[in-house]
């Protein structure tokens, strides 16, 4: 695991430690880390991989398990992949901002804010979820959800 302090603005932050080229697996593997930029890491199986989290900024991430980002705050997303499997995966989640992302996975959001830019092929959004905003977004299947 290559970990490096870089210098830098990352939503007010001016130090942030890197995570690169990495792969983690099993439960809670980066429970409340925060200040962190992941850069092309993939986790594998195990759940809430990113549990109660602040001040993330991830490029090139994929998810291929549940519960990705639970309880998390001040979150951004660049090209990522959330795949099937990391279903109900942004619960609880305050301040994220998602973009050239794809999400692949159901019951994707609930109890969440702040939802800009994002490519979907499947979404669930339960009513719960309050002053969500999608702008420049691609949806090509939406289930399971009433508008209105």
């Amino acid at each position: 695991m290559g970990i490096l302090i870089i210098r830098g603005a990352q939503r007010g932050i001016t130090n942030m430690q890197e995570i690169k080229d990495d792969y983690y697996d099993g439960e809670r593997p980066l429970y409340g880390i925060h200040d962190t930029k992941l850069i092309n890491t993939t986790f594998g199986k195990g759940e809430s991989p990113l549990k109660e989290t602040a001040n993330l900024a991830l490029d090139g991430v994929l998810f291929t398990w549940k519960y990705p980002l639970w309880y998390s705050d001040q979150i951004t997303v660049t090209d990522t992949i959330f795949e099937e499997m990391s279903r109900s995966g942004i619960w609880y989640t305050n301040d994220i901002e998602i973009t050239n992302s794809t999400i692949q996975a159901p019951k994707e959001f609930r109890r969440c804010d702040g939802l800009p830019s994002i490519t979907f092929t499947s979404l669930t959004l339960k009513r719960q979820c309050g002053a969500v905003k999608i702008l420049r977004c691609m949806m090509y299947m939406l289930t399971g959800t009433t508008w209105g």
